[in-house]
């Protein structure tokens, strides 16, 4: 499945490494507003802006949402919605819930 991390900041990388190692991902990229100046250390290509998303949802079968904000998140959240993109939910395959929750 190829998947579109939206946020590419420490949040984004989280989040794409989750995919990652979840088995939910044959491609992993990321857009960011931030683009083409965002750090690019990563494994992960940036491959443009927020404003780019319409144009990207043909060519992506997923999206997470990459960002911790709860603002900014929100604001994705609707305008992913919107698109009627698949919004993947991603869970750390070694990730557990304390039994006090």
């Amino acid at each position: 499945m190829r998947v579109l991390v939206v946020g590419g900041g420490g949040h984004g990388r989280v989040v794409a490494d989750v995919v990652q190692e979840a088995g939910l991902a044959t491609e992993l990229a990321f857009v960011d507003d931030r683009y083409p100046t965002l750090d690019r250390s990563g494994p992960w290509p940036v491959i443009g802006t927020m404003a780019e998303l319409s144009v990207l949802c043909d060519r992506y079968d997923a999206f997470a949402l990459g960002i911790g904000a709860w603002q900014a998140r929100s604001h994705v959240w609707q305008t992913l919605d919107r698109l009627g993109v698949n919004v993947l939910t991603a869970v750390h395959p070694h990730a557990t819930v304390s039994r006090h929750a």
